[in-house]
């Protein structure tokens, strides 16, 4: 009876894939490693369900473009998959073929053919920002008298000074500010455990240290605290900015248009400080952006700004319209 090797089957290389490269060698935060956890147990669950292939028995030649592109459609139809969330599954996958093909030359070739099954174009959602009218209506929300009210209106201006995402947020704790020489700053925990420093307006620092010391914050504290005293949570801070710009809809009508998350005012520090001059280097690294590629795409938003005002500035001209040589050339042209 033929004996088989346990290097044959995927289980073997997702184990040390999981807990060994993608912990100590790639240093990946929590979050991917869940994602990519949770991307093989959908392919494990689709193998047993649609194949009737167990678990352990699934090998390493199921990693083929046939199988997994499969796997991508029916969930996509299953469970409503969008290109991105697809795209995300398949980068994972991706990850997972080029770590085995490193670490099993001879047998690379077949899993290699995975890399090139192509992403799905996604379909990039209309960045909504605010205006600095909106920001400070929505600053006036809060009840400050109340300790609760005091604590929405102080996330907000920390959102919008710092553009920090939802999850640095919850984990900011008081000994995360500090002072250097007249300035104040304040260490963001950013993805892929890459910290960085943020500089604080001057009256977002005051009204913190004024926070810290009215609570009686130790160095330890969470600087946001949640509603029955522990760390806030990312639902906690959606839930505080949309009860606040539903408030906020009534005074102001612009923002029924708009559709408005904490990851809004992210966008909006990264406009207004490019609308303020600063270069698109600096706001790259106080968004800790990856690439500067990421951060350019504020530049167009900014410019599209600034083309639609000059439209609504211009005036119309007559236009002669080009005469064809060709009408049989126009006519192809036309039908297809």
């Amino acid at each position: 009876m033929k004996q088989h090797n346990e290097k044959e089957f995927l289980a073997y290389w997702l184990s040390v894939f999981l807990l060994d490269e993608l912990t100590s060698k790639r240093n990946y935060s929590i979050n991917t490693q869940k994602s990519y956890r949770d991307t093989f147990i959908l392919f494990f669950d689709y193998m047993q369900s649609e194949h009737e292939v167990d678990v352990m028995k699934i090998k390493i030649d199921h990693i083929v473009p046939e199988n997994i592109i499969a796997f991508l459609d029916f969930y996509e139809q299953k469970n409503s998959w969008s290109a991105k969330t697809r795209n995300h599954r398949l980068a994972a996958i991706k990850s997972f073929c080029k770590f085995y093909a490193q670490n099993c030359i001879e047998n690379a070739s077949r899993i290699m053919a995975t890399l090139h099954i192509y992403s799905k174009k996604e379909i990039v959602p209309t960045i909504d920002y605010l205006t600095k009218d909106e920001i400070c209506s929505l600053l006036g929300v809060p009840n400050r008298n109340l300790k609760l009210g005091n604590r929405n209106y102080l996330l907000l201006l920390f959102l919008y000074n710092t553009g920090a995402r939802v999850s640095e947020v919850a984990q900011v704790r008081v000994c995360d500010l500090r002072k250097n020489t007249d300035d104040w700053f304040v260490k963001l925990h950013g993805k892929g455990k890459k910290d960085r420093d943020c500089p604080l307006w001057p009256q977002t620092a005051t009204e913190l240290s004024e926070h810290i010391s009215m609570c009686h914050l130790l160095p330890e504290d969470q600087l946001f605290a949640g509603i029955r005293n522990g760390s806030i949570t990312r639902h906690g801070v959606y839930s505080v900015i949309k009860n606040m710009v539903d408030s906020a809809k009534v005074k102001i009508p612009s923002l029924l248009k708009k559709s408005i998350t904490p990851h809004s005012l992210r966008h909006t520090a990264a406009i207004h400080l490019l609308q303020s001059g600063s270069d698109i280097v600096t706001i790259s690294k106080w968004l800790g952006h990856n690439s500067i590629e990421t951060t350019n795409k504020y530049i167009t938003i900014d410019l599209e700004t600034k083309n639609a005002a000059v439209q609504k500035c211009s005036i119309s001209t007559p236009q002669t319209k080009p005469k064809w040589r060709d009408e049989n050339l126009r006519k192809l042209l036309k039908s297809i």
